[in-house]
């Protein structure tokens, strides 16, 4: 996947805008929208590291072009676990869910926690 790519499904799915990502960055809107069209790339290191730290990924991972990233990138399992809390964390603050409901999103990922752990315990 392209850094175009990922960038935008990154930030779409911590629900923020171009703009809210620009300020992040101290960077224009318009040079989110080259990143995400895939016309510009960032020219400085630090703002892969910025990137990294606000969806919680590596840089690497950022600039990793290959098709396969869970082969050329062996921390694949913690940032597939900080894109889903990420994404998770934008559901719960989107408003979108009752507290009836974001409560019973979190009994369910516990359960399928346990679930799959005890089942691991018995298989080995």
């Amino acid at each position: 996947m392209e850094f175009c790519e990922k960038l935008r499904l990154l930030r779409k799915n911590a629900g923020m805008t171009q703009e809210d990502l620009a300020k992040k960055l101290q960077i224009s809107k318009r040079t989110i929208v080259y990143y995400e069209q895939g016309i510009r790339i960032p020219r400085f290191p630090e703002i892969y590291q910025v990137l990294g730290e606000i969806f919680g990924v590596t840089p690497e991972y950022l600039q990793d072009n290959t098709q396969d990233t869970s082969a050329a990138n062996p921390d694949n399992g913690m940032e597939e676990a900080a894109q889903i809390i990420s994404q998770v964390k934008a559901l719960f603050a989107g408003g979108k869910l009752s507290e009836q409901d974001r409560d019973a999103v979190m009994r369910e990922l516990q359960e399928v926690y346990w679930e799959i752990k005890a089942e691991q315990h018995t298989h080995q």
